[in-house]
Protein backbone atom coordinates (compact mmCIF):
# COMPACT_ATOMS: atom_id res chain seq x y z
CA UNK A 1 0.00 0.00 0.00
CA UNK A 2 1.60 3.26 -1.13
CA UNK A 3 0.92 6.37 0.91
CA UNK A 4 1.40 9.69 -0.89
CA UNK A 5 3.79 12.19 0.70
CA UNK A 6 1.84 15.07 -0.79
CA UNK A 7 -0.03 15.99 2.40
CA UNK A 8 -1.43 19.43 3.02
CA UNK A 9 0.52 21.16 5.86
CA UNK A 10 -2.76 21.66 7.70
CA UNK A 11 -2.90 17.93 8.40
CA UNK A 12 0.84 17.22 8.82
CA UNK A 13 0.60 17.06 12.62
CA UNK A 14 -1.84 14.15 12.34
CA UNK A 15 1.02 11.93 11.10
CA UNK A 16 2.57 11.95 14.54
CA UNK A 17 1.31 11.01 17.96
CA UNK A 18 2.10 12.87 21.15
CA UNK A 19 4.84 10.41 22.07
CA UNK A 20 6.66 11.01 18.80
CA UNK A 21 5.77 7.69 17.15
CA UNK A 22 4.98 8.21 13.46
CA UNK A 23 2.31 6.44 11.40
CA UNK A 24 5.01 4.17 9.97
CA UNK A 25 5.95 2.73 13.38
CA UNK A 26 4.47 0.57 16.10
CA UNK A 27 5.50 -0.23 19.66
CA UNK A 28 6.90 -3.56 18.43
CA UNK A 29 8.94 -1.95 15.69
CA UNK A 30 6.84 -3.53 12.91
CA UNK A 31 6.19 -1.34 9.88
CA UNK A 32 2.42 -0.66 9.83
CA UNK A 33 2.29 0.07 6.13
CA UNK A 34 3.78 -3.29 5.10
CA UNK A 35 1.69 -5.17 7.62
CA UNK A 36 -1.48 -3.44 6.43
CA UNK A 37 -0.60 -4.25 2.82
CA UNK A 38 -0.21 -7.95 3.65
CA UNK A 39 -3.44 -7.94 5.65
CA UNK A 40 -5.43 -6.33 2.79
CA UNK A 41 -3.88 -8.69 0.25
CA UNK A 42 -4.80 -11.70 2.38
CA UNK A 43 -8.38 -10.50 2.87
CA UNK A 44 -8.71 -9.85 -0.85
CA UNK A 45 -7.49 -13.32 -1.84
CA UNK A 46 -9.69 -14.99 0.76
CA UNK A 47 -12.94 -13.11 0.09
CA UNK A 48 -12.67 -12.56 -3.66
CA UNK A 49 -14.10 -15.99 -4.65
CA UNK A 50 -17.00 -15.40 -2.26
CA UNK A 51 -18.04 -12.02 -3.67
CA UNK A 52 -16.77 -12.18 -7.25
CA UNK A 53 -19.31 -14.58 -8.72
CA UNK A 54 -22.57 -14.58 -10.68
CA UNK A 55 -24.77 -15.53 -7.71
CA UNK A 56 -23.51 -12.66 -5.56
CA UNK A 57 -23.87 -10.25 -8.50
CA UNK A 58 -27.51 -11.28 -8.96
CA UNK A 59 -28.21 -10.88 -5.26
CA UNK A 60 -26.56 -7.45 -5.26
CA UNK A 61 -28.58 -6.30 -8.28
CA UNK A 62 -31.79 -7.56 -6.68
CA UNK A 63 -31.13 -5.55 -3.53
CA UNK A 64 -29.93 -2.52 -5.49
CA UNK A 65 -33.02 -2.43 -7.72
CA UNK A 66 -35.43 -3.17 -4.88
CA UNK A 67 -37.94 -0.50 -3.92
CA UNK A 68 -37.15 -1.31 -0.30
CA UNK A 69 -33.68 -2.69 0.42
CA UNK A 70 -34.24 -2.52 4.19
CA UNK A 71 -36.12 -5.83 4.31
CA UNK A 72 -33.32 -7.64 2.47
CA UNK A 73 -30.72 -6.36 4.91
CA UNK A 74 -32.95 -7.36 7.84
CA UNK A 75 -33.25 -10.85 6.37
CA UNK A 76 -29.50 -11.13 5.78
CA UNK A 77 -28.82 -9.98 9.35
CA UNK A 78 -31.23 -12.57 10.73
CA UNK A 79 -29.68 -15.32 8.60
CA UNK A 80 -26.21 -14.42 9.90
CA UNK A 81 -27.39 -14.29 13.53
CA UNK A 82 -29.36 -17.54 13.29
CA UNK A 83 -26.50 -19.18 11.45
CA UNK A 84 -24.18 -18.37 14.34
CA UNK A 85 -26.67 -19.85 16.82
CA UNK A 86 -26.99 -22.97 14.66
CA UNK A 87 -23.21 -23.33 14.51
CA UNK A 88 -22.94 -22.84 18.26
CA UNK A 89 -25.62 -25.46 18.89
CA UNK A 90 -24.15 -28.00 16.51
CA UNK A 91 -20.63 -27.67 17.96
CA UNK A 92 -21.75 -27.71 21.60
CA UNK A 93 -19.95 -30.75 23.03
CA UNK A 94 -21.96 -30.56 26.26
CA UNK A 95 -24.98 -31.97 24.42
CA UNK A 96 -25.20 -35.42 22.86
CA UNK A 97 -25.01 -35.63 19.08
CA UNK A 98 -28.69 -36.48 18.50
CA UNK A 99 -29.89 -33.49 20.50
CA UNK A 100 -27.39 -31.17 18.80
CA UNK A 101 -28.42 -32.32 15.33
CA UNK A 102 -32.15 -32.10 16.03
CA UNK A 103 -31.99 -28.68 17.68
CA UNK A 104 -29.85 -27.33 14.82
CA UNK A 105 -32.38 -28.64 12.30
CA UNK A 106 -35.21 -27.02 14.28
CA UNK A 107 -33.36 -23.70 14.34
CA UNK A 108 -32.84 -23.93 10.59
CA UNK A 109 -36.52 -24.74 10.04
CA UNK A 110 -37.53 -21.80 12.24
CA UNK A 111 -35.22 -19.48 10.28
CA UNK A 112 -36.67 -20.54 6.92
CA UNK A 113 -40.25 -20.24 8.20
CA UNK A 114 -39.52 -16.82 9.71
CA UNK A 115 -37.97 -15.50 6.51
CA UNK A 116 -40.78 -16.76 4.28
CA UNK A 117 -43.39 -15.45 6.72
CA UNK A 118 -41.74 -12.02 6.98
CA UNK A 119 -41.49 -11.56 3.21
CA UNK A 120 -45.06 -12.79 2.67
CA UNK A 121 -46.52 -10.50 5.31
CA UNK A 122 -44.43 -7.55 4.15
CA UNK A 123 -45.62 -7.95 0.55
CA UNK A 124 -49.25 -8.44 1.58
CA UNK A 125 -49.18 -5.17 3.53
CA UNK A 126 -47.51 -3.20 0.75
CA UNK A 127 -50.66 -1.71 -0.82
CA UNK A 128 -52.27 -0.94 2.54
CA UNK A 129 -49.06 0.68 3.79
CA UNK A 130 -48.84 2.78 0.63
CA UNK A 131 -52.21 4.32 1.51
CA UNK A 132 -50.96 5.05 5.04
CA UNK A 133 -47.83 6.57 3.54
CA UNK A 134 -49.90 8.93 1.39
CA UNK A 135 -52.08 9.85 4.40
CA UNK A 136 -48.92 10.54 6.41
CA UNK A 137 -47.50 12.83 3.72
CA UNK A 138 -50.72 14.82 3.56
CA UNK A 139 -50.25 15.71 7.23
CA UNK A 140 -46.70 16.99 6.68
CA UNK A 141 -45.85 20.51 5.54
CA UNK A 142 -45.69 20.72 1.71
CA UNK A 143 -46.75 17.07 1.49
CA UNK A 144 -49.94 17.73 -0.45
CA UNK A 145 -48.07 19.88 -2.99
CA UNK A 146 -45.60 17.04 -3.60
CA UNK A 147 -48.39 14.47 -3.97
CA UNK A 148 -50.26 16.65 -6.45
CA UNK A 149 -47.10 16.99 -8.52
CA UNK A 150 -46.44 13.23 -8.47
CA UNK A 151 -50.03 12.38 -9.43
CA UNK A 152 -49.91 14.85 -12.31
CA UNK A 153 -46.67 13.36 -13.63
CA UNK A 154 -47.93 9.78 -13.28
CA UNK A 155 -51.12 10.74 -15.12
CA UNK A 156 -49.01 11.97 -18.04
CA UNK A 157 -46.93 8.77 -17.91
CA UNK A 158 -50.12 6.67 -18.03
CA UNK A 159 -51.41 8.55 -21.08
CA UNK A 160 -48.07 8.10 -22.80
CA UNK A 161 -47.96 4.39 -21.97
CA UNK A 162 -51.52 3.81 -23.19
CA UNK A 163 -50.57 5.28 -26.56
CA UNK A 164 -47.31 3.30 -26.72
CA UNK A 165 -49.19 0.11 -25.91
CA UNK A 166 -51.96 0.75 -28.44
CA UNK A 167 -49.72 1.81 -31.33
CA UNK A 168 -47.09 -0.89 -30.99
CA UNK A 169 -49.57 -3.70 -30.28
CA UNK A 170 -51.40 -2.88 -33.51
CA UNK A 171 -48.11 -2.85 -35.43
CA UNK A 172 -47.10 -6.23 -33.98
CA UNK A 173 -50.47 -7.79 -34.85
CA UNK A 174 -50.43 -6.27 -38.36
CA UNK A 175 -46.89 -7.48 -39.02
CA UNK A 176 -45.43 -3.97 -39.33
CA UNK A 177 -43.11 -4.78 -36.42
CA UNK A 178 -41.46 -8.17 -36.10
CA UNK A 179 -40.69 -9.14 -32.50
CA UNK A 180 -37.28 -10.66 -31.83
CA UNK A 181 -38.76 -12.86 -29.10
CA UNK A 182 -38.10 -16.57 -29.70
CA UNK A 183 -40.70 -19.01 -28.37
CA UNK A 184 -39.27 -22.46 -28.98
CA UNK A 185 -41.72 -24.65 -27.07
CA UNK A 186 -44.96 -24.69 -25.09
CA UNK A 187 -43.04 -24.64 -21.79
CA UNK A 188 -41.43 -21.31 -22.68
CA UNK A 189 -44.77 -19.93 -23.87
CA UNK A 190 -46.57 -20.94 -20.65
CA UNK A 191 -43.78 -19.44 -18.57
CA UNK A 192 -44.14 -16.08 -20.35
CA UNK A 193 -47.94 -16.19 -20.03
CA UNK A 194 -47.66 -16.75 -16.28
CA UNK A 195 -45.06 -13.98 -15.95
CA UNK A 196 -47.16 -11.41 -17.81
CA UNK A 197 -50.49 -12.32 -16.21
CA UNK A 198 -49.00 -12.24 -12.72
CA UNK A 199 -47.40 -8.87 -13.32
CA UNK A 200 -48.78 -6.36 -10.85
CA UNK A 201 -47.71 -3.40 -12.98
CA UNK A 202 -50.84 -1.66 -14.24
CA UNK A 203 -50.14 1.32 -16.45
CA UNK A 204 -53.78 2.44 -16.39
CA UNK A 205 -54.69 3.57 -12.88
CA UNK A 206 -57.85 1.88 -11.65
CA UNK A 207 -57.97 -0.70 -14.46
CA UNK A 208 -59.19 -4.15 -13.47
CA UNK A 209 -57.02 -5.82 -16.10
CA UNK A 210 -53.29 -5.62 -16.62
CA UNK A 211 -52.06 -4.68 -20.08
CA UNK A 212 -51.42 -8.30 -21.04
CA UNK A 213 -54.74 -9.56 -19.70
CA UNK A 214 -56.41 -6.86 -21.79
CA UNK A 215 -54.60 -8.12 -24.91
CA UNK A 216 -55.89 -11.61 -24.20
CA UNK A 217 -59.41 -10.27 -23.65
CA UNK A 218 -59.25 -8.45 -27.01
CA UNK A 219 -58.32 -11.79 -28.60
CA UNK A 220 -61.37 -13.42 -26.98
CA UNK A 221 -59.48 -15.14 -24.18
CA UNK A 222 -60.88 -14.18 -20.79
CA UNK A 223 -62.53 -15.49 -17.64
CA UNK A 224 -65.87 -14.56 -16.08
CA UNK A 225 -64.02 -12.80 -13.26
CA UNK A 226 -61.47 -10.26 -14.61
CA UNK A 227 -59.42 -10.62 -11.42
CA UNK A 228 -59.22 -14.42 -11.58
CA UNK A 229 -55.49 -14.60 -12.31
CA UNK A 230 -55.10 -18.35 -11.72
CA UNK A 231 -58.16 -19.10 -13.85
CA UNK A 232 -56.79 -17.07 -16.76
CA UNK A 233 -53.39 -18.78 -16.59
CA UNK A 234 -55.08 -22.20 -16.50
CA UNK A 235 -57.29 -21.32 -19.48
CA UNK A 236 -54.28 -20.14 -21.50
CA UNK A 237 -52.39 -23.33 -20.66
CA UNK A 238 -55.30 -25.44 -21.91
CA UNK A 239 -55.40 -23.45 -25.16
CA UNK A 240 -51.64 -23.84 -25.63
CA UNK A 241 -51.95 -27.62 -25.16
CA UNK A 242 -54.85 -27.97 -27.60
CA UNK A 243 -53.29 -25.64 -30.21
CA UNK A 244 -55.22 -23.96 -33.01
CA UNK A 245 -55.98 -20.34 -33.86
CA UNK A 246 -56.40 -19.24 -30.24
CA UNK A 247 -52.88 -20.46 -29.49
CA UNK A 248 -51.55 -18.27 -32.33
CA UNK A 249 -53.41 -15.32 -30.84
CA UNK A 250 -51.79 -15.97 -27.47
CA UNK A 251 -48.36 -16.12 -29.13
CA UNK A 252 -48.99 -12.78 -30.85
CA UNK A 253 -50.20 -11.27 -27.56
CA UNK A 254 -47.05 -12.50 -25.79
CA UNK A 255 -44.80 -11.05 -28.50
CA UNK A 256 -46.65 -7.74 -28.41
CA UNK A 257 -46.45 -7.62 -24.62
CA UNK A 258 -42.72 -8.39 -24.62
CA UNK A 259 -42.10 -5.62 -27.16
CA UNK A 260 -44.29 -3.04 -25.42
CA UNK A 261 -42.82 -3.62 -21.95
CA UNK A 262 -39.41 -2.54 -23.18
CA UNK A 263 -40.87 0.84 -24.16
CA UNK A 264 -43.27 1.51 -21.31
CA UNK A 265 -42.16 3.99 -18.66
CA UNK A 266 -42.91 2.93 -15.06
CA UNK A 267 -44.73 5.32 -12.76
CA UNK A 268 -42.51 7.34 -10.48
CA UNK A 269 -42.35 6.49 -6.80
CA UNK A 270 -43.03 9.21 -4.22
CA UNK A 271 -39.48 9.11 -2.82
CA UNK A 272 -37.92 9.29 -6.29
CA UNK A 273 -40.25 12.16 -7.15
CA UNK A 274 -39.17 14.09 -4.03
CA UNK A 275 -35.49 13.58 -4.87
CA UNK A 276 -35.75 14.43 -8.57
CA UNK A 277 -38.54 16.99 -8.78
CA UNK A 278 -39.08 18.18 -5.22
CA UNK A 279 -37.31 21.52 -5.80
CA UNK A 280 -40.02 22.51 -8.30
CA UNK A 281 -42.64 22.32 -5.54
CA UNK A 282 -40.66 23.21 -2.40
CA UNK A 283 -38.31 26.19 -2.51
CA UNK A 284 -36.97 25.72 1.02
CA UNK A 285 -34.13 23.16 0.73
CA UNK A 286 -34.17 22.36 4.45
CA UNK A 287 -37.91 21.69 4.35
CA UNK A 288 -37.44 19.50 1.26
CA UNK A 289 -34.64 17.53 2.93
CA UNK A 290 -36.76 17.00 6.04
CA UNK A 291 -39.73 15.81 3.97
CA UNK A 292 -37.50 13.41 2.04
CA UNK A 293 -36.14 11.88 5.26
CA UNK A 294 -39.62 11.49 6.74
CA UNK A 295 -41.01 9.89 3.59
CA UNK A 296 -38.16 7.39 3.20
CA UNK A 297 -38.27 6.61 6.91
CA UNK A 298 -41.98 5.87 6.75
CA UNK A 299 -41.45 3.60 3.74
CA UNK A 300 -38.76 1.61 5.58
CA UNK A 301 -40.77 1.48 8.81
CA UNK A 302 -43.13 -1.16 7.42
CA UNK A 303 -40.39 -3.70 6.85
CA UNK A 304 -38.73 -2.94 10.18
CA UNK A 305 -42.01 -3.55 12.03
CA UNK A 306 -42.97 -6.62 10.01
CA UNK A 307 -39.60 -8.38 10.15
CA UNK A 308 -39.15 -7.49 13.81
CA UNK A 309 -42.65 -8.81 14.62
CA UNK A 310 -42.17 -12.07 12.72
CA UNK A 311 -38.59 -12.83 13.73
CA UNK A 312 -38.70 -11.68 17.35
CA UNK A 313 -42.30 -12.24 18.44
CA UNK A 314 -44.64 -14.27 16.24
CA UNK A 315 -42.36 -17.17 15.26
CA UNK A 316 -40.72 -17.56 18.71
CA UNK A 317 -44.18 -17.58 20.27
CA UNK A 318 -45.91 -19.92 17.83
CA UNK A 319 -43.16 -22.06 16.27
CA UNK A 320 -40.19 -22.45 18.62
CA UNK A 321 -42.08 -24.22 21.43
CA UNK A 322 -43.87 -26.70 19.14
CA UNK A 323 -40.65 -27.52 17.28
CA UNK A 324 -38.81 -28.03 20.56
CA UNK A 325 -41.64 -30.30 21.75
CA UNK A 326 -41.36 -32.32 18.52
CA UNK A 327 -37.62 -32.51 19.06
CA UNK A 328 -38.07 -33.87 22.60
CA UNK A 329 -40.65 -36.43 21.45
CA UNK A 330 -38.37 -37.56 18.63
CA UNK A 331 -35.43 -38.03 21.01
CA UNK A 332 -37.60 -39.91 23.52
CA UNK A 333 -38.84 -42.18 20.74
CA UNK A 334 -35.31 -42.79 19.49
CA UNK A 335 -33.96 -43.56 22.97
CA UNK A 336 -36.87 -45.92 23.66
CA UNK A 337 -36.22 -47.67 20.37
CA UNK A 338 -32.51 -48.02 21.15
CA UNK A 339 -33.34 -49.35 24.64
CA UNK A 340 -35.70 -51.90 23.13
CA UNK A 341 -32.98 -53.04 20.73
CA UNK A 342 -30.60 -53.53 23.64
CA UNK A 343 -33.23 -55.61 25.46
CA UNK A 344 -33.82 -57.72 22.33
CA UNK A 345 -30.08 -58.31 21.94
CA UNK A 346 -29.72 -59.30 25.60
CA UNK A 347 -32.60 -61.73 25.25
Amino acid sequence: MQVSNNITPKYNNYNKYKNGITSQQTFTGINISKGYDKFCEGVGKTLRPLYNNIAFDKMGNTIKNSDNAVKHFLAVGSVITSGMYMHQTYTNKKMDKDRRTTLTANQGFTLVLSTLGAYTLDNSLKNWWKKQHIAFLKLTPNGQSILDGMNEMNSEISKKNIQINKTNTEKILNGEIVSDLNINDDKTLNKLIKKFVNSDYKFDKGAKLGIFAQKLADAGIKTDNPEDVKGLIKKCKEIVTSGGELKNKIINAVKAEDYVRKLIEPKIDINDFIDKFGEKHIADKDALKKLSKRSKGFAALRSILVFGFVYRFFVPLTVVKPTNWICEKYLEHKKAKQAQLQINKAA
